[in-house]
């Protein structure tokens, strides 16, 4: 007889496909893994090129300018801009970014960094700073990235290794929109801390902060405007799409669970 399924059968149905759902659940959980939004350039022009087999970041032919000052404790940091596109909505995780210290080992010497996120250009007129953590500043992870920073004769220099800096921007939530984000950082060495240029030889649009004032950095002998290396990683919730290897691992927890669900039915 005909009838509308009962709250006892509404339970039943449910138990049956509790398997299946809970394997989907996680299954769209793990889609939603952080990952590298917004990679702003590689710092290598000479992979392989250096000291031991070191990849290089050679400062370019006409230029003259090892690293621009991101000093802390004197007021200088450096600003450059990313994009999310129309239709995205990013939850940012993290931030990398890079410097050295004149003469360190390849231990890195950096013991703090200072982030912050602008809507509009670092001191222009209507710019304003919507995330900060300068007041807690607290690097994460640093390391060795395997690259030196050198100029145009001398490959195998190994007086400036080049640092990765690494931390959180705390699930920062941004719809779409051109952002910058600057940064300072602190070290144990009396040289710097500096974040080298990437080396293209373009005119980028970077900003610097020198003892407290927003200025255009330029190259001391090209008279370029650089770009500066930086990564942003987080979660694109306006439609990003997995990596292959998670597909294959979603496709993989649908099976498990399709047959789990079939066992169980086949009992009843």
């Amino acid at each position: 007889m005909a009838q509308s399924l009962n709250t006892s059968g509404r339970s039943s149905v449910a138990r049956r496909f509790a398997p299946l759902a809970g394997v989907l659940s996680l299954a769209f959980a793990v889609s939603a893994h952080a990952a590298l939004l917004w990679d702003n350039g590689s710092l290598v022009n000479q992979p392989g090129a250096g000291a031991g087999g070191a990849d290089v970041s050679s400062i370019v032919a006409g230029e003259g300018t090892f690293g621009f000052g991101m000093q802390t404790a004197l007021g200088n940091r450096i600003a450059d801009d990313f994009t999310i596109g129309v239709g995205q909505t990013w939850t940012l995780s993290s931030a990398e970014v890079f410097g050295y210290q004149t003469g360190s080992t390849t231990t890195s010497t950096f013991s703090s960094l200072s982030l912050r996120i602008w809507q509009g250009a670092p001191g222009a007129s209507g710019s304003s700073i919507i995330w900060d953590n300068s007041s807690i500043e607290g690097v994460l992870t640093t390391s060795f990235t395997g690259i030196y920073r050198t100029d145009v004769a001398s490959f195998s220099n190994t007086q400036r290794p080049i640092m990765s800096l690494q931390s959180s921007l705390g699930g920062t939530v941004l719809g779409a929109g051109t952002y910058w984000l600057d940064w300072a950082a602190t070290g144990s060495l009396a040289s710097g801390p500096f974040c080298p240029p990437l080396p293209t030889g373009l005119d980028g649009n970077a900003r610097q902060q020198i003892n407290g004032s927003w200025v255009t950095p330029l190259d001391g002998l090209s008279g370029h405007q650089p770009e500066f290396a930086f990564r942003i990683n987080g979660t694109d919730l306006g439609g990003a799409v997995p990596e292959p290897s998670t597909y294959g691992l979603l496709g993989a927890m649908v099976l498990l669970g399709f047959a789990e669900w079939r066992r169980r039915a086949s009992r009843r």
